[in-house]
């Protein structure tokens, strides 16, 4: 997690629409991975993914159960 921003490897991950490392942290946990963890700003990966217009990596975490109406402070959603 990275200290200033809270965000977790698999927000970085759905920001730039790396897939293959989205599947590998749901594969990997083996059904234990938090799918919606926030960072400091209350944003989803699925939010992140979103805003960054990473098509691919927004249907892969709703595939995968990421919260398709959760809020954060903005208040946007995904």
């Amino acid at each position: 997690k990275d200290p200033r921003s809270g965000k977790t490897p698999l927000h970085f991950a759905a920001t730039f629409d790396r897939v293959g490392i989205v599947e590998k942290h749901f594969s990997v946990a083996a059904g234990k991975a938090i799918r919606d963890p926030l960072d400091n700003e209350g944003n989803t990966p699925l939010i992140d993914a979103c805003r960054a217009g990473a098509e691919s990596c927004c249907a892969l975490l709703i595939r995968f159960g990421a919260a398709v109406n959760f809020c954060n402070a903005d208040p946007g959603n995904a």
